[in-house]
């Protein structure tokens, strides 16, 4: 078979994409070797970790409750390869193969909005930039559920649209379990569930297929909440054994969370209005200043249809479900994280949200390079509400106690931790490249060569991106430092000399009330269940070769062992663990 020139540029294009997408991620992949963001990612390896036969108890029942969706994905993995550190980067691994999934998914959504009228060429970079979003590369460098939540809205997405396209049951039935699943990986996709449901309402009218359909829709998704709480009933008894922390994270859909939820919005209602605002800011520079050209453009679509009274068979469905979700998980996320006053980051907390943002992102690229005047109306709408926003942002983050956790807002993380967290510079050098971009797009709509003006928008945004997630991982990258000279040694310590003995890690609420410090440690010991013990309890566990792990922290219990001197030797000493064992007399 003999490829048309056309064909190998088209596969030499996506060959290059998938390599960079590649490095990208796997930039720092000489680091990637254990869990880092605690309690989340220990939250998900434990599941799987029991699952897989593995005892890790005592410290899962001091984690709050994380869903199983994501980690039945890392079974095999335990499974199938022979370390931690090898988990890990296959891990790794599995995130990269979502992110090229959802490339290539927002490929085929490109073509069927935007491929009649236009350059394949242009979809494909398009795509390229929805995908290399800072978030994106950062949060695919951790092993959490991020990645698998984005690559689930490109599914949820291609599939809202194809079944506008053309409905039938086999492709309703696989939207249906899509939602669901997304459920179960993460309670927080209620936002985009629900318009989901919302939207299959008018795919079901659309078609004029009966309400039975759409009930049957409804049923599906009691079944499938129904069937995830007995499995998180199961986990939390025979994982978490029931324990008091489990109930942290422990949403669900019902009357208690609706009733804590409105009483939020009835209560804090500025604070609600805050958090919106600065977050629709990290939104206006997350999407490279695209988002309004989207909200114009979109606007004007459904106005058009409507006037023309052909609002349901224009295939808009698909256009209302991608924006309507980025809108509904917006509304969570600032409902969510409004207190802004308890850590830095929470005003622009954005990770429960950006999981919907793709679409939006490729659709802002798309309208900006073709739609000059909604170009010129979204840019200027972007550019007044950043100046507005922009010094209350300031203003809060500066205010705000705590420290700013970069891994949960990456756009503004990268330039906080490039800017050795000086707030002021980093507003100053947000502004400055957000000025540049409104700048850039204005100019581009007055460029009449069309290829000059999709090159100018295309390869700024290109830019901007690799230049923000470049220095998104500065945060991730001090953490693993850190864990390098506190955790590492004493793992190969334990490993070396101590694999079959018995490990106790010294609990005190005061100090670590969560157990933090030894979950890193028990990721990367796998085989050896790290067991809680308070230190009245001491002298009933000691026997000569066991291990006895504490917090630097917690003076009273390193007062306690320095008393023993004479029946225990430190092994070592770092600022997050010190490691003893009980000697021979």
């Amino acid at each position: 078979m003999i490829l048309s020139k056309e064909k190998k540029q088209e596969y030499f294009f996506h060959i290059s994409a998938i390599i960079l997408i590649i490095l990208l991620c796997c930039v720092n992949i000489r680091r990637l070797d254990y869990i880092a963001v605690l309690n989340d990612e220990f939250g998900y390896w434990s599941t799987a970790a029991s699952i897989a036969g593995y005892d890790w108890t005592s410290l899962i029942s001091e984690t709050p409750y994380y869903s199983w969706g994501y980690s039945i994905l890392l079974v095999p993995i335990i499974l199938i390869f022979p370390t931690p550190e090898v988990w890990y980067k296959a891990a790794i691994g599995l995130n990269i193969v979502f992110l090229i999934g959802s490339y290539f998914l927002c490929i085929a959504i490109g073509k069927k909005w935007f491929s009649v009228k236009y350059n394949n060429k242009i979809i494909f970079i398009a795509s390229l930039i929805a995908i290399i979003y800072p978030s994106n590369i950062t949060y695919a460098q951790v092993a959490w559920s991020e990645t698998l939540l984005i690559f689930l809205m490109w599914l949820a997405t291609y599939l809202m649209i194809s079944l506008e396209e053309h409905f039938t049951y086999l492709k309703l039935i696989v939207e249906i379990f899509v939602f669901v699943y997304m459920y179960v990986v993460h309670v927080r996709s209620i936002g985009i569930i629900i318009v989901g449901i919302l939207s299959l309402f008018f795919i079901i009218i659309k078609n004029k297929k009966s309400m039975v359909v759409f009930a049957g829709v409804l049923i599906f998704f009691v079944i499938g909440y129904l069937l995830n709480n007995v499995v998180k009933q199961y986990q939390i008894t025979e994982f978490w054994a029931n324990s008091n922390i489990s109930n942290i994270n422990n949403v669900a859909i019902d009357g208690t969370t609706i009733s804590t939820y409105l009483y939020r919005v009835l209560s804090s209602l500025r604070l609600l209005i805050e958090s919106f605002g600065a977050k629709l800011i990290y939104l206006l520079v997350g999407t490279g200043f695209t988002l309004f050209i989207v909200i114009v453009q979109f606007s004007k679509e459904i106005f058009y249809n409507f006037r023309k009274k052909k609002l349901l068979t224009s295939n808009c469905i698909g256009k209302f479900f991608c924006v309507f979700a980025s809108i509904a998980m917006l509304g969570l996320c600032s409902l969510q994280m409004l207190n802004w006053q308890e850590r830095k980051d929470i005003i622009v907390y954005a990770r429960y949200m950006e999981n919907a943002i793709g679409p939006i992102i490729f659709m802002g690229v798309m309208y900006s390079v073709i739609f000059i005047k909604s170009t010129r109306v979204g840019v200027i709408i972007s550019a007044l509400l950043f100046a507005v926003g922009i010094k209350s942002v300031y203003w809060r983050i500066e205010r705000a106690t705590g420290y700013f956790n970069s891994i949960c807002s990456p756009v503004f993380g990268a330039f906080y931790d490039f800017c050795y967290k000086d707030v002021k510079k980093t507003i100053i050098l947000i502004a400055v490249l957000s000025c540049f971009l409104v700048v850039v797009y204005y100019i581009s709509t007055f460029i009449k060569s069309n290829k000059v003006r999709y090159s100018l928008v295309l390869l700024v945004m290109v830019a901007y991106y690799i230049f923000i997630g470049n220095k998104a991982g500065i945060y991730m990258n001090d953490a693993r430092q850190y864990f390098d000279s506190n955790t590492v040694p004493i793992m190969r310590e334990i490993r070396q000399n101590y694999n079959d003995t018995t490990v106790y890690y010294v609990k005190n609420v005061e100090t670590d009330p969560y157990s933090v410090n030894p979950k890193y440690l028990q990721y990367m010991i796998p085989n050896i269940s790290i067991l809680l013990v308070e230190q009245k309890d001491l002298c009933d566990i000691w026997e000569e070769g066991i291990v006895i792990l504490t917090n630097p922290k917690d003076l009273s219990s390193e007062e306690y062992m320095k008393n023993k001197k004479d029946d225990v030797y430190k092994i070592q000493e770092t600022s997050m663990l010190n490691m003893y064992v009980i000697s021979s007399h």
